[in-house]
């Protein structure tokens, strides 16, 4: 993960934590082994391609977050219907990532691209009003 992009990441989990919200860092990358200097994948059936970056529960929902530093969330913002259908082969990660968030929606859960604490904010909000409002993803 870039430096810019740990930086948004930590903002984040710390307005969340401050919230009490009790996030989780998600580790979605392999392991490094030092003795034979390679990073190890994790193998797992159960690994999910396109796993956000932090996971809290809001009003008993699951929330996943994925950080983007401002500049890509931006990007995704305005090329999010060819990211969404695969149209942008170099960018297959990103197509991942809407997969699993549609997953998670289908399943109840919330899941959003995120870019600073201000915009998580929002976020809890959005799902505040969604859930009031009975207006479930």
């Amino acid at each position: 993960m870039k430096e810019i992009e740990k930086k948004v990441e930590n903002e984040i989990l710390f307005y969340l934590d401050s919230r009490g919200l009790f996030p989780i860092k998600l580790e979605n990358q392999g392991t490094f082994d030092p003795v034979k200097k390679i990073y190890r994948g994790n193998r797992s059936k159960y690994k999910r391609k396109g796993m956000s970056d932090i996971y809290f529960t809001y009003y008993g929902k699951p929330v996943f977050i994925e950080v983007k530093t401002p500049k890509n969330f931006k990007y995704i913002v305005k090329h999010y219907e060819e990211l969404e259908n695969g149209l942008i082969p170099s960018q297959s990660r990103i197509t991942d990532q809407i997969n699993f968030m549609k997953e998670i929606e289908k399943r109840g859960g919330f899941a959003y691209f995120c870019d600073s604490a201000e915009r998580a904010e929002k976020i809890l909000d959005n799902i505040s009003y969604k859930l009031t409002n009975h207006d479930l993803p």
